[in-house]
């Protein structure tokens, strides 16, 4: 942006520059010709430079004296009031330039735009006599650097969702690719993006229309002499680019899934060398459930990425999956549990279960897999001590588990055997069926 409007300000103080507009301004009369060579060389320069929707000359009264586009013609002979026509009458040196606010203006059809000018000095270098305004066409010329500045992907197409503006310090659009972000409209998305220093830049996530975005922030820093040191005007923009990363709400949702699953994660502690007697359990989360099933009997955990759900089966039967050439049952416990899986995509499992050489093999669908701690046999509470009957529950027993900071977890054991009977009743009734 800053290096496309450093030459707009050296287009005016060359233009400005033109011993033609030097010598009929400095006359104290003009005459019809002297005007209509006005209008034909500001059309010249307006058909070479196309980023200009219209160029103006004033005389020392700030009276329009010729425009280049026609459609302007109505302006002819109206006085300049703008703010940015007093500060031209400041300035000193051929070198000096000035620049309207991003403000709408009637010599851009009350559309906003920037307005650079400079004076024009009489023959004699003894005073200004008037001056030059060229009109930047803001609206397609900006639309067409955002619309270049887009994301791409791989194919080189913008990616779907992204959108870019330019805000002022004001907090005002300049420009968008997205509609909704209307044209001079205040910006509230994000505005600290819009508040650095010049040449900073920043990264951040926000949210809009219900979507996070990744939004990375640059603002301007001039281009050469532009904006510079020495340059007395200074108009500090920002680009913003924003990637859309999904619906807010299932991203929260998530979050807070994530969060909760890492608070319920339970790491035992270092206890030393278990006894002879101790036990491999290989434990597992389902939800907030902390489980586990002696180690020898789990054959291997995989990711749950090929599970063919079957018609008109019960919803604790996840589905099939194909395993070492044998298609297995795959049992959901989230279902048997009356609770939801509750963690993020990539950290649930299928734990392939075996309780003996001959038995069949089945799958659990779980959240994510625990520790493998070992248990000796008298620190496991039975279940039927516990209800003092016998449980149709394939738990057998509970145990608390201490961790290094010396917190306790209960940790519920299963079998293996009564998991197996549940998936094979269900599957023995629906052939029955």
């Amino acid at each position: 942006m800053d290096r496309n409007l450093y030459e707009r300000a050296n287009d005016c103080r060359w233009w400005a520059l033109t011993s033609s507009f030097r010598k009929i301004l400095s006359k104290p009369e003009r005459t019809a010709a002297d005007i209509h060579s006005l209008e034909k060389i500001l059309a010249y320069i307006n058909g070479l430079y196309t980023v200009y929707d219209n160029l103006v000359i004033f005389d020392r009264q700030n009276k329009i004296l010729a425009v280049s586009n026609p459609a302007y013609g109505d302006c002819v002979g109206t006085i300049i009031e703008s703010e940015w026509i007093s500060q031209l009458r400041g300035t000193r040196t051929t070198q000096e330039y000035v620049v309207s606010k991003f403000e709408p203006s009637p010599l851009y059809n009350n559309k906003p735009t920037y307005v650079y000018a400079a004076a024009i000095r009489s023959e004699d270098d003894m005073g200004i006599v008037g001056g030059i305004g060229i009109v930047f066409d803001s609206q397609p010329q900006f639309a067409a650097m955002l619309q270049d500045s887009l994301p791409r992907d791989a194919d080189g197409h913008p990616i779907k969702g992204s959108f870019t503006l330019y805000v002022d310090s004001d907090m005002k659009i300049i420009s968008s690719t997205l509609k909704e972000f209307e044209v001079g409209s205040e910006f509230t998305v994000h505005p600290n993006l819009c508040k650095m220093a010049a040449g900073e830049d920043a990264f951040d996530i926000a949210i809009h229309d219900g979507r996070y975005y990744a939004v990375g922030a640059c603002s301007s820093a001039g281009y050469r002499e532009y904006k510079g040191r020495n340059d007395a005007y200074k108009n500090q923009v920002t680009a913003l680019i924003f990637i859309p990363l999904g619906n807010a709400v299932e991203i929260d949702a998530l979050i807070q899934a994530d969060q909760s699953f890492q608070h319920n994660q339970f790491r035992p502690g270092s206890t030393g060398e278990a006894s002879k007697e101790a036990k491999e359990y290989a434990t597992f989360y389902v939800g907030q459930n902390w489980f586990g099933i002696p180690a020898a009997q789990v054959v291997q955990a995989t990711e749950p990425l090929n599970i063919r759900a079957i018609p008109d089966t019960p919803p604790i039967l996840q589905g099939v999956l194909q395993y070492q050439g044998n298609v297995i049952p795959v049992m959901n416990m989230a279902e048997m549990l009356k609770t939801e899986i509750n963690s993020p995509p990539e950290s649930r499992q299928v734990i392939i279960i075996q309780s003996t050489a001959n038995s069949p093999q089945f799958g659990i669908l779980v959240s994510a897999l625990g520790e493998i701690p070992a248990i000796e046999p008298e620190k496991i509470k039975s279940i039927s001590d516990i209800f003092f009957c016998k449980s149709n529950s394939p738990a057998v027993g509970v145990t608390r588990i201490s961790s290094d900071n010396d917190q306790n977890d209960m940790l519920t054991i299963l079998s293996a055997e009564d998991l197996w009977q549940r998936v094979n009743v269900l599957r023995l009734a629906r052939e029955a069926a």
